[in-house]
């Protein structure tokens, strides 16, 4: 079946429509990808901060890490109150977590090594972390007394899923309004060449037959 001089431009211009489209998309859909892992990872540091401003108020009565009770409370509401985070931790330098937003967790030694060796340490960064077969970003706050003593860590996490899962909603909200003004696009330039090319040349060859 031979395609019409109409059929043939819509076709190619929709081809060309929807290569631009795809690679727009997927250029769009790395850009989105590395600056929302930027902001999640910037704003689990900022709850960390804030869990540490409140466990510094404590700690300035001169209660030891050890002695403080009920701070499991302030992990969860720190949890509750963002979405998307998986945990928030107190750790000790040797590992040990000391408060927990999950129940039943105090005491026990963090695992993954990396996240062992960054909160071993007073520095405040981000580490990716592997946790029952499931990677994290953690971020970590340290809390260091006056005299300059490592007391131990506030640790946030949430998974990196999350930025997946965002993505990918994105990605389909994106792929709908693509399709929506692919449709328009082609019903528009179908219109146009009518409009402007086939008729007109139609009439032209009423007019000047080709012998």
């Amino acid at each position: 079946m031979t395609l019409g001089l109409r059929a043939r431009i819509v076709l190619i211009a929709s081809a060309g429509i929807v290569f631009a489209v795809a690679a727009i998309t997927i250029a769009a859909g790395l850009d989105l990808s590395t600056d929302y892992a930027r902001a999640m990872q910037s704003r689990s540091a900022a709850i960390a901060k804030g869990v540490r401003i409140q466990l510094d108020r404590l700690m300035q009565y001169g209660i030891k890490l050890d002695d403080l009770i009920g701070f499991d409370e302030q992990c969860r509401e720190a949890v509750a109150a963002f979405e998307g985070t998986a945990s928030a931790f107190v750790v000790s330098p040797d590992g040990r977590i000391v408060f927990h937003s999950r129940p039943g967790w105090n005491g026990k030694r963090v695992q993954d090594k990396a996240l062992a060796a960054a909160t071993a340490v007073p520095q405040a960064t981000t580490v990716k972390t592997r946790f029952q077969g499931q990677d994290f970003y953690a971020s970590i706050e340290p809390v260091v007394g006056r005299d300059g003593t490592h007391f131990g860590s506030v640790v946030v996490t949430f998974p990196t899923t999350h930025i997946s899962d965002e993505i990918r909603e994105l990605a389909i909200d994106g792929l709908i309004v693509g399709l929506g003004v692919l449709v328009i696009g082609i019903l528009a330039l179908y219109g146009s060449i009518s409009a402007f090319v086939t008729r007109p040349l139609s009439r032209l060859d009423t007019k000047f037959p080709i012998q």
